[in-house]
């Protein structure tokens, strides 16, 4: 959900609310998307050296830095939106890609064909509830805490959720 949030809404929030001209909303928007992909193509070459349980935890601490930055400092600028937003969206795709993978060689097909119906099912309700969200989010406590939801749901693995964003 997170991925997915940051890299459909985000073009749009460049331009309604920092009134960034389409070009350059959009532009924003494709450097976010391609720094995934580079992040992605590191995890490939990288992730069997590392270890994919010690990549994942990593990658889900480090990916709270950013968002929490941009809710601490506040998401006044879309320049550091920019930075980090892409920073958590290239962190963040890493695992995505790498689950992918990751499943194939745990799992028989039956269950995998399962999952993938099931996490695309997940990937699609979150897609309709998600613009909602951020709607009711920005509009009535600003946009900074958009991305404190991402940071939560980000660190929210232990069953623990959080009134504002679940």
């Amino acid at each position: 959900m997170i991925n997915n949030g940051l890299v459909t809404w985000l073009p749009t929030l460049y331009k309604s609310v920092f009134g960034l001209p389409i070009q350059t909303a959009l532009a924003y928007g494709w450097t976010t998307s391609a720094f995934g992909v580079l992040a992605s193509i590191v995890c490939a070459l990288s992730i069997d050296k590392v270890g994919r349980k010690a990549w994942y935890a990593t990658a889900f601490l480090l990916a709270i830095v950013p968002l929490v930055t941009l809710t601490v400092l506040g998401a006044t600028n879309p320049l550091r939106i920019v930075v980090c937003a892409t920073a958590a969206y290239a962190i963040l795709q890493t695992i995505t890609f790498s689950l992918y993978l990751y499943s194939s060689e745990l799992y028989p097909t039956r269950l995998r064909a399962i999952g993938t119906g099931l996490g695309s099912v997940w990937l699609r309700a979150g897609s309709a509830v998600r613009p909602i969200l951020v709607g009711f989010i920005v509009g009535n406590f600003g946009i900074r805490y958009v991305f404190y939801c991402f940071r939560a749901d980000c660190s929210d693995r232990g069953g623990r959720n959080n009134a504002l964003c679940h």
